[in-house]
């Protein structure tokens, strides 16, 4: 199942850009979590606007959509793309 596929399935609403593996959330120096800036870094895969190759490590712009429930499946919106979260890093 392609990426947007999946994404729609669980609900987004919105142009997923890529997927993000064996991520970790990332809290912006002298911030706390609730604080909301913040950002993932990952592997990305299918990046729809093609600037990465499948596999390379990036680390996103600061996430917009602070209300999310950071696990697998989870929809976040970055200040320039829109990313489904696969599984976490361990």
């Amino acid at each position: 199942m392609a990426v947007r596929d999946l994404a729609l399935s669980r609900g987004a609403s919105t142009n997923i850009t890529g997927r993000l593996e064996n991520w970790y959330l990332q809290i912006e120096d002298g911030y706390r979590r609730e604080d909301g800036l913040h950002r993932i870094v990952g592997e990305c895969y299918d990046d729809a606007k093609g600037r990465f190759p499948d596999g390379l490590k990036i680390w996103t712009s600061l996430i917009t959509n602070t209300d999310v429930d950071y696990k697998e499946g989870a929809i976040i919106d970055t200040l320039y793309s829109t990313y489904l979260l696969g599984k976490e890093r361990v």
